[in-house]
């Protein structure tokens, strides 16, 4: 099976999973790191641009044989949260990821603490930056001040990307950069 067999059928097989009856989409298909693929989906409906929800696709159904492809990835660039440090570790703050996922900010882990995937092509995909200082790696994320962070219900399930820190002096913010689908 070639390449373009694979990305056709990845778009194919998302594209059916718009239940609306739309009238135009866009798939956005890269490959930003070696076993990652990064798709988005946008389409239009009556004039008006809509985004897939990448939680109801079946990921398994994303390749022709059926297997599912070493890691695919959705990106996001949803604000959680906009505020003080101290409110947003406080015991009662919950994010809202989805319906079925609310977590808190104390189970998010730094990036460099990450086995599952070399967190350089973590980083690669959600545009974040790596940086070297005093022998220790840096996994800086997509806004200024914010460092990568990730979230896993276990170590079977999709992982969870954030940017989260301090954006300006007393504004910490978090921002969801996507989900990898578990491979």
């Amino acid at each position: 099976m070639s390449i373009d067999d694979v990305y056709l059928s990845i778009a194919k097989n998302i594209v059916n999973a718009i239940l609306d009856d739309w009238d135009e989409a866009v798939v956005d298909i890269e490959r930003p790191a070696e076993d990652v693929i990064s798709f988005s989906v946008s389409y239009f409906l009556n004039g008006d641009e809509e985004y897939l929800d990448f939680d109801d696709i079946d990921t398994q159904q994303l390749t022709p044989d059926g297997n599912k492809m070493s890691q695919s990835y959705t990106k996001s660039n949803q604000k959680l949260f906009d505020g003080s440090e101290q409110e947003f570790f406080s015991e009662n703050y919950k994010m809202n990821i989805s319906d079925s996922l609310i977590i808190s900010p104390s189970s998010l882990a730094p990036l460099s603490r990450l086995v599952k995937l070399r967190p350089d092509d973590v980083t690669a995909v959600v545009g974040g930056r790596v940086m070297s200082f005093d022998n220790e790696t840096l996994y800086r994320g997509t806004k200024k001040g914010t460092d990568l962070y990730y979230f896993t219900p276990n170590e079977e399930e999709d992982l969870y990307i954030f940017s989260l820190g301090e954006f300006q002096p007393s504004r910490f913010i978090c921002i969801y950069n996507g989900k990898i689908f578990s491979g």
